[in-house]
């Protein structure tokens, strides 16, 4: 179910009208949510997937995420 809801995150990032600022509300709830995900899942595909909308989360936010820069620096 996560997997799945990572994947579908991944869709919404990656709209045309997708607006930083107004996802900045859910941006660290969203980002820690992610990285818990890859902290538990079994899975090396399963964790790689969630990598890469984490991946594609920094880089539609930006600057936004400054904050959790240093979270994702300890954790890798």
């Amino acid at each position: 179910v996560r997997l799945s809801a990572a994947s579908a995150l991944r869709k919404a990032l990656d709209d045309f009208d997708f607006d930083p600022k107004e996802f900045l509300p859910f941006c660290e709830g969203t980002f820690n949510g992610l990285v818990d995900v890859i902290k538990t899942a079994r899975d090396g595909d399963s964790k790689m997937a969630v990598v890469r909308v984490l991946n594609f989360l920094l880089e539609r936010m930006g600057l936004y995420l400054q904050k959790q820069m240093e979270a994702v620096a300890r954790f890798l």
